[in-house]
């Protein structure tokens, strides 16, 4: 029965990629890894088969699981990247892409980590003013602001990148009506206006897009 099941799992493999891509594959072949490490026996009585899988066995098995989950992951990683330097803007070894789609401070940094990235970091003048000419034209005519990989939550007044790097460079937004921080500590992580590439402070539970940057030395 065993070596049936493991004939239509791979018969079924090929369908798995066309509809469902990585996904479904890595599911097919974990069960063909739980099939192959299972041993039919036969009981004393001749019409009952049963499999067991010895302890050795199944540690294989846990490793097999691993080994594919991290390959998934890379591989999620590097299209990720190839995405954002193809589709985004480059600045010199970076490259920035913007994403329409909500998410709090810390949904937005986690999405851009899976992708192989981090949320997008200006270090100085040349990057902050690429970055902000690009989201402005990516949102024109509207005004939205998107999320940058700055916050101060660790200490009040203390700005770090996502990286955990300090912010020497800043772009606070300057009105006699509003200007920026006034959050205190409320206000946690910065977001950029997509109109005139100013920053502002706000709770880091708002949601809002995002911007992600890669690094293009990097090659998984």
């Amino acid at each position: 029965m065993w070596k049936h099941d493991a004939e239509m799992l791979m018969k079924s493999t090929a369908t798995g990629k066309r509809k469902m891509g990585a996904a479904a594959t890595s599911h097919t072949l974990l069960r063909l890894c739980f099939l192959a490490v299972c041993v039919p026996t036969i009981n004393a009585a001749p019409t009952q088969v049963r499999t067991f899988c010895t302890a050795s066995k199944v540690g294989d098995l846990e490793d097999s699981i691993q080994e594919v989950y991290q390959h998934s992951r890379d591989n999620r990683k590097e299209i990720g990247r190839l995405e954002g330097c193809q589709k985004g803007r480059r600045m010199g070894y970076k490259c920035y892409l913007v994403y329409n789609s909500i998410e709090d401070y810390a949904g937005a940094s986690r999405k851009c980590m899976e992708r192989g990235g981090r949320m997008a970091m200006p270090r100085d003048r040349k990057e902050q003013e690429a970055l902000a000419d690009y989201v402005k034209g990516f949102f024109h005519p509207g005004n939205w602001p998107v999320w940058l990989g700055i916050n101060d939550l660790r200490s009040e007044g203390l700005y770090l990148f996502d990286d955990g790097t300090r912010v020497s460079y800043f772009q606070w937004r300057r009105h006699f009506l509003s200007s920026q921080p006034d959050g205190g500590r409320r206000e946690n992580c910065v977001a950029m206006s997509s109109d005139d590439g100013d920053w502002w402070d706000h709770y880091c539970d708002r949601t809002m897009n995002y911007v992600c940057e890669f690094d293009d030395r990097v090659a998984l």
